[in-house]
């Protein structure tokens, strides 16, 4: 029994000494606070995740806004680029219409200054041929009198 006592005193100095409660508490608070690290650590990641998705759907948003202001602007555009063309058009008529009519009146006025020379060549060709030396000097002689008539 003796034996059995030192023994359970050695063994009970053996605990005391190492501190087994306290050390099994330290243990438990030690891993009682990196638990409590964790929790901490994943609601801050939770919190920047929803952060991170808010930003993300803001962004989504946004690229949804200026895709459909571009497209607006495309559409104004392309109004303003096909009016521009219809007055384009409009004019571009209008100098056809111009330059038609310029031409109609220059053609009219070499088909008279030509319808002019061929009279007048048609004219000297029949004289040419119908006058006779006695019309030619009766004619010279009206005209002699004329002039010294006017004089």
């Amino acid at each position: 029994m003796l034996d059995f006592t030192v023994l359970a005193l050695i063994l009970w100095w053996a605990l005391k000494k190492a501190n087994v409660k306290g050390a099994l508490s330290d243990r438990r608070a030690g891993i009682e606070k990196a638990l409590s690290e964790a929790v901490t650590a994943r609601e801050a990641a939770e919190r920047k995740l929803a952060e991170y998705a808010d930003k993300l759907a803001q962004a989504n948003k946004e690229i949804d806004e200026i895709h459909a202001a571009m497209k607006r602007e495309g559409e104004l555009e392309r109004e303003r680029i096909i009016a521009e063309a219809k007055v384009a058009a409009v004019k571009i008529r209008e100098q056809a219409a111009q330059a038609a009519s310029q031409e109609i009146v220059k053609a009219r006025t070499e088909l008279r200054e030509e319808a002019g020379r061929l009279a007048v060549q048609l004219a000297e060709q029949t004289l040419k041929e119908k006058i006779e030396k006695t019309d030619q000097d009766r004619l010279v002689g009206e005209y002699l009198a004329k002039v010294v008539h006017l004089q």
